[in-house]
């Protein structure tokens, strides 16, 4: 990746994580959403100058990306505790140790 064309959308704050953490992610879905309805779902009219001609722009979300702990908040799974831990979804099950 390059560092110019990556946009961070959100940035939770804070020493603790969020009680809600769609609250944050809310507002980011609500424009992308928005921008995707943009004439009757054709997209953004955007100029290009190399064509010289104004073209269709659809704004897509490829990629969401955390660390290891946030990322099982953003996406609703169990996390690196729980009965089956693999945030790839494999049937790998978690193990702990007997004297714990």
């Amino acid at each position: 990746y390059k560092k110019k064309c990556v946009l961070p959308a959100v940035v939770v704050p804070g020493p603790n994580k969020p009680k809600n953490p769609d609250s944050f992610l809310f507002q980011s879905f609500h424009h992308v959403s928005a921008l995707q309805r943009e004439n009757n779902g054709v997209g953004l009219h955007v100029w290009d100058g190399l064509k010289e001609e104004t073209v269709n722009s659809r704004v897509i979300v490829i990629l969401n990306t955390a660390n290891a702990v946030a990322l099982t908040e953003l996406d609703g799974r169990v996390g690196h505790h729980g009965a089956q831990g693999c945030r790839l979804g494999c049937d790998m099950k978690g193990r702990h140790k007997p004297s714990s």
